[in-house]
């Protein structure tokens, strides 16, 4: 019988690396186990790892901030000390002044540095296209926003694989 070398019940997962706002966005339905619809997705990192992965009702977020809170304050004491937020929505009311769904990225963000944490930016994700709330240089983040590509990111295909 071939002897063992390593104990049979310790991870041999691979790790895999995000490097990217489109790995990431493209993690999620992958962290979460289905594709959002109308949701808001909070990311919480240390050090830049990922730690936990939350999702709200888009509904629910805009009407009830205390469900924001409480998700970012389980986060905080689950280790997160970052955090970034997608906001999921195909049905994104146009504005005329600013993004859709700004109010939210606004609520999240003050609830972040209230809470001690750091928002490293605030996305999002509406018809195939992301945006950052954050971002204003058109170099890397043009107003009308950046396409999600339609075959899977090499995150995405290492993780099937992973899985």
């Amino acid at each position: 019988m071939p002897e063992r070398t390593q104990p049979m019940n310790q991870n041999h997962q691979p790790t895999l690396r995000i490097r990217g706002p489109v790995d990431l966005l493209s993690a999620v339905p992958s962290l979460l186990g289905f594709h959002p619809i109308e949701s808001l997705v909070l990311i919480g990192l240390t050090h830049g790892a990922l730690v936990v992965t939350a999702r709200l009702d888009l509904a629910d977020a805009v009407e009830h901030e205390v469900l924001i809170a409480e998700a970012l304050q389980a986060m905080l004491r689950g280790g997160s000390t970052q955090f970034l937020a997608a906001i999921f929505s195909d049905d994104a009311p146009a504005t005329e002044v600013g993004m859709p769904h700004a109010d939210i990225a606004v609520t999240v963000a003050a609830l972040i540095d209230k809470a001690g944490g750091e928002l490293l930016d605030a996305l999002l994700v509406t018809n195939g296209v992301w945006t950052s709330y954050l971002c204003a240089d058109p170099r890397c983040c043009p107003p009308s926003g950046r396409m999600l590509p339609d075959a899977p990111t090499p995150f995405a295909a290492a993780a099937t694989v992973a899985a």
